[in-house]
């Protein structure tokens, strides 16, 4: 066989690799068998330099996002951050608030590039069937995140934007993805 024959049947095989996996992914969204709604923020504000903190801008969104989640999405059965590490932990401490006010345990498991396992992980647990989750990722990896959740589509988010939630519901035709403005008017000032 051929270098080129070679690559094309590789091709192919991931191809089709990749379609089963969004094909398994659409039956268990239409089964019933995931969440009802994944949220999915990114940290609050950062400093300048190389602080792996909040800034008081991000510590004061934080805290608004405490009251503001639950008061226009319900409250969330769940929430996720990627995992802390020696570059940030603002994953974490964005979640904080809103978890000490709730009363859950952020679970923080999951590095920022282990996006498919938790995607996995919320998509075939039935401890998460029919549930709101609330995940706070890293901006690197929201895209793809959603996108291992099953979003076909993903708008861009620009770098120097805090203030969005991506709103992720699951149903019988498949996952819509919308793309919402926080409404914080005490928070990133």
């Amino acid at each position: 066989m051929t270098s080129r024959a070679r690559f094309l049947l590789s091709m192919s095989v991931g191809l089709a690799v990749m379609m089963a996996i969004t094909d398994a992914r659409a039956r268990s969204v239409q089964a019933g068998r995931g969440p009802r709604e994944v949220l999915i923020i990114r940290t609050g504000e950062e400093p300048k330099g190389a602080d792996v903190h909040l800034s008081a801008a991000g510590k004061a969104r934080a805290k608004a996002l405490a009251d503001w989640i639950p008061a226009t999405y319900g409250k969330p059965d769940a929430l996720f951050a990627s995992h802390a590490s020696n570059k940030s932990q603002r994953t974490t401490e964005t979640l904080g608030p809103i978890a000490a006010v709730l009363g859950l345990k952020v679970q923080d498991g999951f590095a920022s590039e282990d996006y498919n396992k938790l995607a996995e992980k919320l998509l075939k647990g039935p401890e998460f069937v029919g549930k709101r989750i609330l995940i706070c990722w890293t901006k690197g990896n929201i895209a793809a995140l959603a996108t291992a959740l099953g979003a076909r589509k993903t708008p861009a988010w620009p770098d120097e934007q805090y203030d969005h939630v991506w709103r992720l519901r699951f149903g019988a035709s498949g996952v819509t993805l919308d793309d919402m403005v926080q409404k914080l008017p005490s928070a990133g000032k």
